[in-house]
């Protein structure tokens, strides 16, 4: 589906806003100024603040800079699909949204994307992202074929930095375990 929607537009940027998050009513103005000013990023992710079901203030996503999640992202996934302004063509070069990334992709991008790209960081809240039980993270086992994508594309962006492919195999244990884990807690 995420496919769908690059194929049927042509704007040379992509915004993304989940139904149930509200966008801050200078979101847009902020990150397109950004992107223009800075050419060699391709996506532009921001803070976020996390509200619950009824709207009410819980805290706020991940904070940081850009070397804090550029090392965070080696790990897990910090960067809130519904906060990003990506350009299009960045999007297009590295072939877009994996279908093979189910409930992943976003995380398969940003790795694909890291390798080179640039993901820049602003450290705004301009996003209320919602938090409920129902959110697919949470509620949607992730499939085997899913956790080898990721694998495939963190060994890929540790190549392409000359990092240890070592330590990549052993970040991707680790993390595909706590996937497994917060999977089975949940409903067993």
């Amino acid at each position: 589906m995420l496919n769908l929607g690059l194929q049927n537009s042509s704007a040379p940027f992509i915004a993304r806003l989940d139904a149930d998050d509200i966008p801050e009513p200078n979101r847009f103005e902020i990150q397109l100024a950004f992107l223009q000013e800075n050419e060699e990023c391709a996506v532009l992710a921001t803070a976020v603040s996390l509200i619950d079901g009824q709207g009410d203030f819980l805290g706020f996503g991940f904070q940081g800079d850009e070397d804090t999640l550029r090392q965070a992202l080696k790990w897990k996934n910090v960067i809130a699909h519904t906060s990003v302004l990506m350009r299009r063509i960045s999007l297009e070069s590295c072939g877009a949204y994996s279908p093979q990334a189910i409930h992943l992709e976003d995380y398969d991008l940003w790795l694909r994307l890291a390798c080179n790209w640039k993901i820049l960081w602003l450290d705004i809240p301009l996003t209320k992202y919602r938090m409920h039980d129902h959110q697919v993270t949470k509620s949607k086992p992730i499939p085997n074929s899913s956790l080898k994508r990721i694998r495939s594309s963190r060994l890929k962006l540790a190549k392409s930095r000359n990092e240890s492919i070592a330590a990549a195999s052993f970040r991707n244990a680790v993390w595909s375990t706590v996937q497994r884990l917060r999977w089975f807690s949940r409903f067993h």
